[in-house]
């Protein structure tokens, strides 16, 4: 290869597209080798954007280690502002992926164009789809949750209290002394009784899809990233390797929540490990539901709403134990129980 051939392979590889649309862009050869298959699409990208994807990784991470901070500074896991900040700060970390792809998008301007179709949001139709979809994964999650329990049960891995709730029971009791060391009050309730545990049970199941609705505009923060900007950016490696990956790095991202023991009960490596496997099985279901609602560019690319309220009820089920579980249990906490 001479000098100018040299030259002229570099410059075609520093100005190669990221979308099909910047393929297809004024002064920019359309030659077959540079697009996708057949139906490229102008919202999809021909390849990854490795340095926009690395970039969207230490912000997020980045981010999210430092709300979480407070947490870690004042004593970890024994921080005796554990109870009343964790929901706040994880709220607030929620929103750290939603960050991270405006920087990928304006400041590193990945893509430079079709913005809205690349994540999913437009067009919003048709209807009728995005109807069946919202009800389909507003249930699906909590019906799952119940199968998985079902079968564990089956199997001797959870023992089940459905009479007295005394799981339940002790998980309130333990909120409740985490409320009062941080009040200071010995009866955080006020004076006034709490209703009897049959009943708070049944308003915890029959809040779930209310919740999901409210805790959606959390949710928004977490889904525009992983799989409105995430997914799509890693989805020229491949269908099964982009589901995988991008849920491995969700599950990653929730370590400085996790490593505190929320969810799984674990300060270590375990918990990470427990976290990630879940997100990852969660990432593909997830993924899968973008992505089909991604399939053609005529079609629905409102994939936020169902995922929403899929979104929250992973994470807010039940925290580590459904409501009919046992109070003392032989068997490991951790196994099928959630992975939020």
């Amino acid at each position: 290869m001479n000098n100018r051939e040299a030259v002229l392979t570099a410059m075609n590889d520093q100005n190669e597209p990221h979308t099909v649309a910047e393929a297809t862009a004024p002064g920019m050869s359309t030659m077959p080798n540079e697009l996708p298959a057949a139906h490229a699409r102008p919202d999809r990208f021909v390849r990854v954007p490795w340095a926009a994807v690395w970039v969207f990784i230490a912000v997020s991470f980045g981010l999210a280690w430092l709300v979480s901070l407070p947490l870690w500074l004042t004593g970890g896991a024994d921080s005796p502002l554990l109870a009343l900040l964790l929901p706040l700060l994880g709220s607030v970390m929620m929103f750290t992926p939603a960050i991270a792809t405006l920087v990928v998008m304006f400041a590193m301007k990945t893509p430079r164009s079709e913005r809205l179709r690349l994540l999913g949001m437009w067009p919003l139709r048709p209807a009728k789809r995005v109807v069946w979809f919202i009800v389909a994964f507003w249930f699906a999650p909590p019906l799952l949750v119940a199968l998985v329990v079902a079968v564990s049960a089956g199997l001797g891995l959870v023992q089940l209290d459905l009479v007295a709730f005394s799981g339940f029971q002790t998980l309130l009791d333990a909120q409740m002394a985490d409320l009062s060391a941080v009040t200071g009050d010995t009866d955080p309730t006020l004076g006034f009784p709490l209703p009897g545990i049959g009943f708070m049970v049944a308003v915890q199941l029959l809040a779930i899809p209310v919740g999901a609705l409210i805790n959606s505009i959390f949710a928004f923060g977490e889904e525009i990233g992983w799989r409105g900007w995430l997914l799509p950016a890693l989805r020229p490696l491949g269908l099964w390797p982009a589901l995988v990956l991008h849920g491995a790095i969700w599950g990653l991202w929730h370590s400085p929540l996790i490593l505190l023991g929320y969810n799984f009960g674990y300060l270590d490596w375990r918990g990470v490990a427990l976290m990630t496997g879940g997100c990852i099985v969660w990432g593909v279901l997830f993924g899968w539901s973008r992505l089909r609602n991604d399939a053609h560019p005529l079609r629905c690319k409102l994939w936020l709403p169902p995922k929403l309220a899929e979104h929250h009820e992973h994470h807010g089920e039940y925290g580590n134990h459904p409501p009919g579980d046992e109070a003392e249990r032989t068997n490991d906490p951790h196994i099928g129980l959630d992975s939020s």
